[in-house]
């Protein structure tokens, strides 16, 4: 291979690990109560039912929208996976009410980072879904392999496997 053929492929990594979002259980995406997250309309997702109020990066990268009421966030990965976090089923009706967020578009993030501090009892007591749907709204451009379902699971945890098999 000649020096401008390695020029010609992408660099960086062309498989990432991604961990769990929360602290809880992995439960089917099917399984969630919003169409559009459970028939996997915006990507391929998982879930998982919270245990605790926060919500920690899946992985590394930069976020890239962060909503003013904080019950949602998106970020792009090192290997180029664009990923929505969205905390419960209609919580943006809270108007941002029980919701903190850490980070602002443009932070660069860790895997493990917290992303938004959520009041979990009062989203419950409010009649919420508190379930948080991960969603890889570019999943066409990876294959995807899916880990843990129907566990208990923390942010120590790898719950999907992203590949580019482009790059490879």
């Amino acid at each position: 291979m000649g020096l401008l053929d390695r020029f010609k492929k992408k660099s960086g990594p062309v498989e990432e690990q991604f961990f769990a979002h929360a602290d809880g259980k992995m439960i089917p995406i099917e399984a969630v109560s919003d169409p559009t997250f459970a028939q996997e309309l915006l990507g391929k997702s998982i879930a998982i039912l919270p245990e605790t109020g926060v919500l920690r990066s899946p992985a590394d990268g930069e976020m890239t929208v962060v909503f003013e009421t904080g019950h949602a966030v998106a970020m792009r990965t090192k290997i180029g996976a664009d990923v929505l976090l969205h905390i419960g089923v209609d919580t943006v009706t809270l108007s941002g009410k029980g919701f903190n967020a850490k980070v602002a578009v443009g932070d660069r993030v860790r895997k493990g980072d917290i992303l938004v501090e959520f009041d979990l009892p009062f989203i419950i007591k409010s009649g919420f879904d508190p379930v948080i749907p991960m969603i890889v709204t570019n999943s066409d451009d990876f294959s995807i392999e899916l880990n843990s379902c129907g566990e208990t699971v923390s942010s120590k945890d790898a719950v999907m496997t992203l590949k580019d098999e482009k790059s490879a």
